[in-house]
């Protein structure tokens, strides 16, 4: 396939400008991260992705959606914009050929029961598997937010206390924010035994 070149110098050749599709100016975000191997998306709204136009092991692609262009790519291994959407376009040729060998078999993907995309499917499988890592001590920090929350009543209750100066009621509040301290300090001992060694 030879490299695309930017319109203006296509014209200035003799040739015909380059459809939008083929620049990638027509694509956008979405259909973009469905055909790349996307690793991450950052806190300003940009995906980090694997470059297709190298063999790329460490994520060097950068991919937003602009504003006046649909799609803005970045790679920080050198590649162009031409040869990152010239890869692109290459893998989506090669999938509908695949295709077109396998016609009369489902070969999509059943869609998604809760209408994410890929990588959206794919963020929520990561954040549902970090919370399986943390299943075993999901105790300890029950545990703990048990103890806190006597602690918070026993600090509330003293408080009250002390705005009632030195009368029964304030001893009897005293006794109940002691009892709340007892309280916390039990759940501290609990949650002690399934404590995270990190």
């Amino acid at each position: 396939m030879p490299p695309v070149r930017p319109a203006a110098a296509q014209r200035a050749a003799g040739a015909n400008p380059v459809p939008r599709m083929r620049l990638g100016l027509a694509m956008t975000l979405d259909e973009f991260l469905a055909r790349v191997r996307v690793a991450y998306r950052r806190r300003d709204g940009q995906w980090v992705a694997h470059c297709p136009a190298h063999d790329d092991r460490h994520p060097s692609l950068i991919v937003a959606a602009g504003d006046r262009a649909p799609l803005l790519v970045r790679c920080f291994a050198g590649c162009t914009f031409e040869q990152i959407m010239n890869a692109v376009h290459a893998k989506q040729e090669k999938e509908s050929q695949g295709k077109e060998k396998t016609a009369g078999r489902r070969t999509e993907p059943a869609p998604d029961p809760d209408g994410l995309t890929p990588v959206e499917r794919e963020i929520v499988e990561r954040e549902r598997r970090a919370r399986a890592k943390l299943a075993p001590f999901q105790g300890w920090y029950d545990a703990q937010d048990e103890a806190r929350g006597w602690e918070q009543a026993a600090a509330v209750i003293r408080a009250q206390a002390s705005a009632l100066g030195d009368t029964p009621a304030a001893w009897d509040l005293l006794v109940a924010a002691a009892a709340c301290q007892d309280e916390a300090r039990r759940w501290d001992e609990a949650g002690a035994e399934g404590r995270p060694s990190f």
